[in-house]
């Protein structure tokens, strides 16, 4: 519908309202563009469309400008209307009609959001954010399974997630800490699994309707997504995995399985289940089953943390394993000024498939004795690049298979208020050249540092399986059950000849000895025993 304001000075400027945009225009441009042709004659006997005193609808112009060729046949047919983007205009009680309908849908999705989300709770600090259980993205519910998979929900219920565990081996579970409830002792074989895989399926088939009990205890009706935490390599939750994802899709929801890599000094037996039990896991990811399987490999976290002690070393990694995820999750449902990746982007994140892996670095930020931001406009950029690599908890996967990812950037107020956005913006550029053409959702927060860095956190899906490092776990399970097959084929070590079986070394102190007056030399030379006397 066309309306002209009669107090413009300009009359011969035409203002023409799309669905959109509104489009003001000269009439000659008009012209040379093709717009606004005369309307075509209206074709006898053609119905009329509601009511007798409404305008026909008309085709849409020829937007390349090439004539209309005549009708050449017999019958003339009339031309056919092509779709419109523009809404046909109402009268006035479809408006009023319209409007109540609007009315009445909005309380209906505000009933709904009040229900499905409550209002978070207003927080001065993301420590305060991460530690809130009503400022998540989406209420996961947590199984571990087997000892490195516990470890892995109690991170996760130290962060108010739902989570429960299940294991073979009671031991185990004793200094987990979560509540006695939320456990489940699986007394199956002499108390463990023995990294035999068989023994962990045998079991979770066993105990099934107890295991499902336990979840839907400790979900309720909340949760909105089931994570799996499973560490490859052992017997109970490599072996109980696969019977564990068909038990969980029971609930309907979507499945995502957290797994973890071994490190390179584990042994043989280890590296060869966590291959098994990754194929399987990968297997139901291709048939839809699994949503995401999330792969962490601890001998990266080991490169990332080498001076952390053995007996800390658990801790800090389950912790930064957890941290990060935690970390998209709260901050998609916080306030910002800035950017911000909202619970949607990260459900569309996690809903891609396949592989998904993640981490985070810090880039130090120059800031002069007045607070001012010193930096080059490709130095952000340059810095996330060099270190994405390295910050990641996995290894081996060809980024360029990503379909999904997100960034979020957190940093302090005054460094983010000073950072020039053709800075942040040339990093995005750089990162999705990196990638390839992806989906790349992206988040600036704010956080209360007192350090002058930029936090980056990085997370991408839709990979395939990590190639290079299933490779090498392979190469070396191979190698280590070739080196123990071989030491049990030897029978020459179990052959008495009447000499000891030992080294030339150790025959060399073998003889020396038996020539010293010691009680050793005295029995070997049968000089008879001597009474110790105290």
């Amino acid at each position: 519908m066309t309306s002209v304001n009669p107090e413009d000075k300009n009359e011969n400027r035409e203002i023409r309202q799309g669905p959109v945009f509104e489009r003001v225009s000269n009439p000659e441009d008009a012209k040379r563009y093709k717009h606004g042709p005369p309307k075509a004659p209206k074709p006898e006997g053609q119905p009329s469309v509601g009511p007798v005193n409404q305008e026909l609808l008309t085709p849409e112009p020829n937007i390349v400008g090439e004539p209309v060729k005549a009708e050449v046949d017999r019958i003339p047919v009339p031309p056919t209307p092509a779709p419109k983007m523009e809404v046909p205009a109402l009268d006035g009680l479809n408006k009023q009609v319209l409007h109540e309908t609007k009315e009445e849908l909005r309380e209906v999705a505000k009933e709904v959001a009040a229900k499905r989300y409550q209002k978070a709770e207003t927080v001065d600090t993301l420590e305060a954010a991460l530690m809130n259980p009503s400022i998540k993205g989406v209420k996961w519910g947590i199984i571990g399974a087997g000892q490195a998979g516990s470890r892995l929900a109690e991170q996760f219920f130290k962060f108010n997630y739902p989570a429960c565990i299940i294991n073979t081996a009671k031991q185990d579970m004793t200094l987990v800490e979560i509540p006695e409830e939320n456990k489940f002792f699986m007394d199956y074989a002499l108390g463990g699994a023995g990294k035999d895989m068989s023994i962990g399926d045998r079991a979770i088939v066993e105990y099934q309707d107890e295991v499902y009990e336990l979840m839907r205890k400790t979900f309720g009706s909340d949760v909105e997504t089931i994570v799996i935490c499973i560490g490859g390599g052992g017997g109970t939750g490599s072996g109980a995995v696969i019977n564990l994802v068909k038990m969980v899709a029971r609930f309907g929801l979507p499945v995502v399985v957290l797994y973890t890599l071994p490190q390179g000094s584990e042994g043989a037996i280890t590296k060869a289940n966590a291959i098994r039990a990754l194929d399987k896991i990968a297997r139901l990811t291709t048939e839809d089953m699994v949503n995401a399987l999330i792969i962490v490999d601890n001998s990266k976290i080991e490169q990332i943390y080498p001076s952390v002690s053995a007996g800390q070393f658990w801790k800090v990694a389950n912790f930064d394993i957890v941290n990060t995820l935690n970390m998209f999750n709260t901050l998609c449902r916080c306030d910002t000024n800035y950017d911000s990746l909202d619970p949607m982007d990260f459900v569309r994140i996690f809903s891609t498939g396949n592989c998904t892996i993640y981490g985070k670095i810090e880039v130090p930020i120059e800031v002069d004795e007045d607070g001012r931001v010193d930096m080059y406009e490709d130095e952000l950029a340059s810095q996330v690049l060099n270190g994405l690599q390295g910050g990641l908890l996995a290894e081996g996967f060809d980024l360029q298979e990503t379909v999904a990812g997100g960034i979020i950037i957190t940093g302090r107020e005054d460094i983010l208020d000073q950072i020039p956005a053709v800075n942040i913006n040339y990093m995005y550029h750089e990162l999705n050249n990196l990638i390839g053409d992806a989906n790349i959702y992206r988040g600036l927060y704010r956080d209360t540092s007192p350090r002058n860095v930029l936090t980056v956190y990085t997370i991408l899906s839709g990979l395939g399986l990590p190639t290079q490092r299933v490779e090498t776990l392979l190469r070396e399970a191979q190698q280590a059950m070739d080196s123990i097959e071989n030491k049990a084929a030897d029978k020459s070590k179990m052959v008495v000849d009447g000499k000891p079986n030992a080294t030339s070394g150790e025959q060399r102190i073998y003889e020396d000895m038996k020539q010293r007056g010691t009680a050793f030399g005295r029995l070997t030379q049968k000089r008879g025993k001597r009474r110790t006397r105290g």
